[in-house]
C-alpha cells in the first residue's frame, strides 16, 4: 500500500495536488535551487574568510585581531544586509572546508554539522563517506550529526542529541 500521501486515481499516481510526473520536476528544480543555494552560502563564507581571515586563538595581539575581525564583518553585514551570524557562520564553515574538499550533492547542513569534526582527516573521511536518507539516498543531516558526534549509527534521534523539540507528553515523540 502507498504512503498516505501518495494516491492512485485513474489518471495516475499523485503526490499531494500534483502527478507523479509533475513531482518529479518539481523535486529536480529543486534539487538543482538546493545545489545553487549551497555554492552561494560558501561564496559567502569565502569572501568574509578573505575580507576576515581566521585568526589563531591567544597571540601577541589577540585583542586587535579580534576586534578587526569583528569591525570587518559587522561593516560587510551592514553592507550586505546579511546578518553578522549568517557571516561569522558561514565565514567559520568555509575556513573548515577548502574548495577541493567540499562535496557536491552533499548538502550545506551536512559541511556545516561534519565541520564540527576537529580532526581534519577525520572530516575528510566522513564528507567522502556522506550521510544517506535512508529513504531517497541523498547525503542526510542526521547521519552527519551521528558521525559528527560519535553516535553509532543505528542509534535514532533523541537519544542524547539535540536533534528538534520533544513532545513533552510522556511516551511522546
Amino acid at each position: 500500500m502507498g504512503n498516505a500521501d501518495e494516491r492512485t486515481e485513474a489518471g495516475g499516481s499523485r503526490i499531494g495536488a500534483v502527478s507523479l510526473e509533475r513531482y518529479e520536476q518539481l523535486v529536480a528544480r529543486l534539487l538543482e535551487l538546493d545545489e545553487q543555494h549551497m555554492l552561494a552560502q560558501f561564496e559567502t563564507g569565502d569572501a568574509a574568510l578573505e575580507i576576515a581571515p581566521m585568526q589563531p586563538r591567544g597571540g601577541a595581539h589577540a585583542a586587535d585581531a579580534l576586534f578587526s575581525v569583528e569591525a570587518s564583518i559587522e561593516r560587510l553585514a551592514d553592507d550586505t544586509r546579511i546578518p553578522v551570524s549568517t557571516l561569522s557562520g558561514r565565514r567559520w564553515v568555509s575556513s573548515r572546508w577548502p574548495a577541493e574538499r567540499r562535496r557536491r550533492g552533499v548538502s550545506y547542513v551536512v559541511h556545516t554539522t561534519l565541520a564540527a569534526i576537529a580532526d581534519e582527516q577525520e572530516r575528510w573521511r566522513k564528507i567522502d563517506d556522506p550521510p544517506l536518507n535512508p529513504r531517497t539516498g541523498p547525503p542526510g543531516v542526521d547521519r552527519g550529526r551521528r558521525q559528527a558526534r560519535g553516535r553509532p549509527e543505528g542509534q535514532p534521534p533523541g537519544h542524547g542529541d539535540r536533534e528538534g523539540p520533544r513532545d513533552p507528553r510522556p511516551g511522546g515523540v
